[in-house]
């Protein structure tokens, strides 16, 4: 479990989380750092979900992926978290809730290949359907991208400045230098 005011540096919050059956917190995605596995999905948890993959070679994919130490080679992957896939949006199919698409504080990931370049946005100062983040990705020349938790677990700081605190501790973040 991440406190934000524990958290050194710019940030914004990571992949979902959940509660196994004993109890604990856990990731419902996989992280990976400089192909390092630092969270795995649950393990009961049989579905692909769209993962934004970094590799090592500057190569930006989204994939769905179940098991992303058994579909990938890890030492390739230099970042990848997982969330909700945005393009194209279905979030039955990786057995999201609706809901997830509604109106809230959000953060997602994008990628324009363009300028080969991560857009990192966390909306917090308006609530914002996953509808308004795809069209505001589309219009920055992004082709693809994911959303991360949102709502309570929506955590941002940019430049030093804390732009949202989340109202819950969140499991993991996203850092960078």
């Amino acid at each position: 479990m991440v406190n934000q005011r524990y958290v050194t540096g710019d940030y914004v919050n990571g992949t979902f989380f959940g509660t196994d059956s004993s109890g604990k917190t856990v990731s419902v995605g996989a992280m990976v750092n400089d192909g390092v596995l630092i969270a795995k999905r649950l393990p009961h948890d049989e579905v692909a979900r769209g993962t934004f993959i970094v590799y090592k070679n500057g190569t930006v994919k989204v994939k769905n992926i179940k098991d992303i130490d058994v579909e990938e080679r890890l030492s390739d992957i230099k970042f990848a978290t997982t969330g909700f896939n945005l393009f194209p949006l279905n979030l039955s199919a990786e057995w999201w809730p609706s809901s997830y698409a509604n109106a809230e504080y959000r953060t997602v990931l994008g990628y324009n290949p363009n300028i080969n370049k991560v857009l990192i946005f966390s909306f917090y100062t308006k609530k914002t359907s996953a509808a308004q983040a795809i069209t505001i990705l589309s219009n920055l020349g992004c082709t693809m991208g994911i959303g991360l938790d949102g709502g309570g677990s929506t955590g941002a700081r940019f430049n030093g400045t804390t732009l949202v605190t989340p109202t819950r501790s969140i499991h993991n973040v996203i850092r960078w230098n």
